[in-house]
């Protein structure tokens, strides 16, 4: 599991880890159980995520809405979600970001998760069979994984833009401002 801290916010912390296996079937009953632990992470579907910038523009984003009172999502977590889909509407967002049945690959991010709450999370995915991909302290090797197995054309479909980093982390912010 990678710890990184947030630039505009240097107070707040958010953790990633990627997760894959026999649990990917049966992601709706273990988003049940995360559920009931509160708000505190976002599953996203791992093929729509390409560059650190990318997720680390949607995690300000969504904090920013939440610390402002704006968001469109009652959670921190679910804001994420709605931050990465950039300008769809909730439901849409939902189905192109989140994780459905047939994800194979899941991006975890807790934003200022608690020691106790990451325990917590980590038993439950543990415990429904999910492999977690960690590759420990290795910011680099993480970020590389992602990039190599992104789907490029379903990021392009998502974004209307070829999947550049600039590109998509403006719209992404620009989502964040007109909200």
């Amino acid at each position: 599991m990678l710890r990184l801290e947030l630039a505009l916010y240097p107070r707040h912390v958010y953790y990633l880890w990627m997760l894959e296996g026999a649990a990917a079937a049966d992601w709706p009953a273990v988003w049940e159980q995360l559920r009931a632990l509160g708000d505190v992470v976002a599953l996203i579907d791992a093929a729509v995520v390409f560059h650190r910038h990318q997720l680390e523009t949607a995690v300000q984003v969504a904090l920013s809405r939440h610390l402002a009172g704006r968001g469109r999502a009652r959670h921190l977590h679910t804001e994420v979600v709605f931050a990465l889909a950039a300008h769809r509407k909730i439901n849409e967002g939902l189905r192109l970001v989140g994780v459905a049945a047939a994800t194979r690959r899941v991006l975890g991010v807790a934003v200022d998760a608690s020691e106790d709450a990451l325990e917590k999370l980590q038993r439950i995915l543990r415990d429904a069979g999910a492999v977690s991909r960690d590759d420990g302290p290795d910011e680099a090797a993480f970020f590389r994984r992602l990039r190599e197995d992104a789907d490029l054309q379903r990021i392009e479909q998502l974004y209307g833009v070829r999947p550049r980093a600039e590109a998509v982390c403006t719209l992404i912010a620009a989502s964040g401002v007109a909200r």
